[in-house]
């Protein structure tokens, strides 16, 4: 997720994030960004490690494969191949930096935060499931805005048939990471979108891991981008409708039964809420609504 107009300087953002307590043994979680506990000790003892660490989990985010080219790969956005280039190079890196933390920060798995592709070509989504399948530990992949509309230079799709793309490439991924935890659940699709009268396919799932129940959103927009741009916008979206995000997001949570504070991590490309800019996340009635959802369901 970012303007347009603006270069990306970082293809591959690397947070890990250590979870230090349990919210069934009564403890509060607490999680730190620089891959370790408070105390900065660890000797990968996982449950039993130093500052009481349980695991911890990699984040990757905005991978932008294709982004410098007019056309990644064969002609076409219906296509193959693909040029190793900086960025690739730079997100080789970034699995190689988690591979070489798995040890010592006993990483369990990694979210990747949607934004694999820069235009959602087929070359770029299985380019970046060819560099991610290196990584030694289950990942998580979940959809970002240019994940969802595919386009070249030259041509763009007549829809956003991105979603129905990444359910393609990596949709056994998600069910392998599915098997290798419990509670995995995944959201019925393709589902009828009212608002743009075509079936999509939102991309919402979760799974438990360390007392914890990580839940992957799906909160693009299939709403075309501003005229004179490609792809569809950076808004995010809760798709209020049967069979949608928010809907699926209630039946979740209320199937979990009495929550810890802390126990429910939802990962998303968009935050939910009014992001600065604010065409970078929900309108201000949307976040509203979402406040109300949470606010009102006791979470």
């Amino acid at each position: 997720m970012r303007p347009r107009t603006t270069a990306c300087r970082l293809a591959a953002l690397l947070i890990l994030a250590s979870m230090t307590a349990c919210p069934e043994s009564g403890g509060s979680p607490d999680a730190s960004l620089d891959g370790g506990p408070e105390d900065g000790s660890s000797d990968g003892g996982g449950e039993g490690g130093p500052g009481g660490r349980l695991f911890s989990f990699a984040i990757l985010a905005d991978l932008h494969i294709g982004e410098g080219h007019e056309d990644y790969g064969e002609p076409g956005h219906d296509d193959s191949g693909g040029a190793e280039d900086e960025l690739t190079a730079t997100v080789r890196d970034a699995v190689e930096r988690v591979n070489g933390a798995i040890a010592e920060h006993d990483i369990a798995f990694v979210a990747v935060l949607g934004d694999l592709t820069d235009s959602a070509e087929m070359s770029e989504l299985h380019r970046s499931r060819e560099i991610l399948d290196e990584l030694e530990v289950p990942y998580l992949p979940l959809l970002g805005n240019h994940d969802v509309w595919p386009y070249t230079a030259r041509e763009e799709a007549p829809a956003p048939t991105g979603d129905e793309r990444f359910v393609e490439v990596f949709g056994d991924v998600i069910e392998a990471a599915g098997a290798s935890f419990e509670g995995f659940v995944r959201a019925p699709a393709p589902v009828d979108d009212p608002v743009h009268g075509r079936p999509i396919h939102l991309i919402n799932y979760a799974l438990d891991f360390g007392g914890r129940h990580f839940v992957a959103l799906d909160l693009n927009t299939r709403e075309h981008a501003e005229e004179g741009e490609p792809g569809i916008g950076p808004q995010a979206d809760l798709h209020d409708f049967e069979g949608g995000t928010l809907p699926w997001l209630a039946d979740l949570l209320e199937g979990y039964g009495d929550l810890e504070p802390g126990s429910v991590i939802v990962l998303a490309h968009h935050p939910p809420m009014v992001a600065f800019p604010e065409r970078f996340g929900l309108s201000p009635e949307e976040e509203e609504a979402f406040q109300a959802f949470i606010r009102d369901g006791g979470w």
